[in-house]
C-alpha cells in the first residue's frame, strides 16, 4: 500500500517536473497567483456591473479612461518604489493598501437612494484597489516569485505557476455568477477584502517559516544614491512618447468627447 502511495506520489510530482524540495515555494507562488487573480477578476466584474447601473452603459467608455489614469499614476510612483524596497516588503504594503481601499469603499456602496458624491467616494476608493494597486500587485508577484528559484527552477516551474492566472480568472468569475444568484451585486464587493486577506496570510506564512530558497552567490553590487530628479524624468519621457499610451489616450479622448 505504501508502495503504491509513493508511485502515485512520484508521478504527480514528475508530471509536473516539481521536485519534493521544491512543493512549498511552488504552492505558495500558485495559490497566491490564484488568489489574486481571483480579486482582480471579480472586482472588476463588480466595479463594471456597478458603474453600468448607476450611470448607463453609454459612460462606459468614462470608467475605463479613469482606470487607465490610475494603472498610469501607479505604474510611475511604484516604479521608483521598486528601486528602493525590498519586493516582499512592497508585496505586503500594497496588498494591505488595497485590502484597506476595498474595506473602505464598502462604507459607500452603491444603493438606490445613493447621491452622487457617495458614488464618486466608492468609485475613488474602489479604483485606488483595483486599478492603482492590484496591477502593481501582479508585476510585483512575478517579480518576488523568480526570487524564491533560481533560473534553471524557474524555466520548470514558471508554466506550473503562470496556469494560477487562468485557473484564477475562471473562479472569480463563478464566484460572482454564483453568489448573484444568492445575494446583490452591491454584497458581493464584501468577498473582496477576504481574499486579499488570505493572499497577505499565505506569504506571510511562507516567509515566518523560513524556507531555504537556493540562491546564486555573486558579488553584491555596489548602490549608489540616485538623483529623485534623474530618476523621474526617463520614465515620464517613456510614458510621454508611448506610441500605445499616445494612441489609447486619443480613443478615450475620441469617446469622451462623442458621449457628451
Amino acid at each position: 500500500m505504501s508502495h503504491a502511495h509513493h508511485q502515485r506520489r512520484f508521478s504527480f510530482r514528475h508530471l509536473f517536473g516539481v521536485s519534493a524540495g521544491e512543493w512549498p515555494r511552488v504552492l505558495v507562488a500558485w495559490q497566491t497567483k490564484v488568489l489574486m487573480q481571483m480579486t482582480i477578476v471579480a472586482g472588476w466584474t463588480i466595479l463594471v456591473a456597478l458603474f453600468v447601473a448607476h450611470e448607463g452603459i453609454a459612460r462606459l467608455p468614462l470608467l475605463y479612461g479613469v482606470h487607465a489614469l490610475f494603472v498610469i499614476a501607479g505604474t510611475l510612483i511604484f516604479s521608483m518604489l521598486f528601486r528602493r524596497m525590498r519586493p516582499q516588503v512592497l508585496m505586503f504594503i500594497i496588498a494591505g493598501g488595497a485590502l484597506a481601499s476595498f474595506l473602505v469603499s464598502t462604507h459607500f456602496i452603491p444603493n438606490s437612494d445613493i447621491d452622487d458624491q457617495q458614488f464618486l467616494l466608492f468609485l475613488t476608493f474602489y479604483f485606488i484597489a483595483q486599478s492603482y494597486l492590484l496591477g502593481r500587485l501582479t508585476a510585483l508577484h512575478t517579480i518576488f516569485t523568480e526570487t524564491i528559484f533560481t533560473p534553471l527552477e524557474a524555466q520548470r516551474i514558471s508554466p506550473v505557476i503562470e496556469t494560477g492566472e487562468p485557473i484564477g480568472g475562471i473562479l472569480g468569475g463563478l464566484v460572482v455568477l454564483l453568489l448573484a444568484q444568492i445575494i446583490s451585486v452591491t454584497s458581493i464587493v464584501l468577498i473582496l477584502p477576504p481574499l486579499l486577506l488570505v493572499f497577505i496570510l499565505l506569504w506571510w506564512r511562507f516567509l515566518s517559516q523560513k524556507v531555504r530558497a537556493p540562491a546564486l552567490h555573486s558579488k553584491k553590487e555596489e548602490r549608489n544614491e540616485i538623483d529623485e530628479r534623474h530618476s523621474v524624468l526617463p520614465i515620464l519621457k517613456d510614458v510621454f512618447t508611448s506610441k500605445f499610451l499616445i494612441a489609447i489616450t486619443f480613443v478615450v479622448f475620441l469617446q469622451w468627447t462623442g458621449y457628451h
